[in-house]
């Protein structure tokens, strides 16, 4: 199965959304790449660094790692792109 941009920029907004990774809440920038197959990875966190220059995902340099969360003044836009996401999927 070969998944568009789209789907997995939606799939990583959804999984980031569902477990309420907004504004002060974050999460280590490697765990949006798991539930992704292995040969992918890569290009996942590609794509992960192409939503924090669109400034859908906001990045937070910690002393251990850098982590991400959703950008709360985007909201209606990320909701826009999980929407798509969701009625794709199913």
């Amino acid at each position: 199965m070969i998944m568009e941009d789209d789907e997995i920029k939606g799939k990583i907004l959804d999984k980031m959304a569902r477990h309420r990774y907004w504004g002060g809440k974050h999460t280590d920038t490697l765990n949006l790449a798991k539930g992704f197959p292995k040969d992918i990875r890569k290009y996942v966190l590609k794509l992960v660094d192409e939503m924090k220059n669109d400034n859908l995902i906001i990045s937070k340099p910690t002393s251990y790692g850098e982590h991400v969360s959703l950008n709360i003044e985007r909201k209606d836009e990320i909701q826009f792109l999980i929407d798509k996401f969701l009625v794709k999927k199913y």
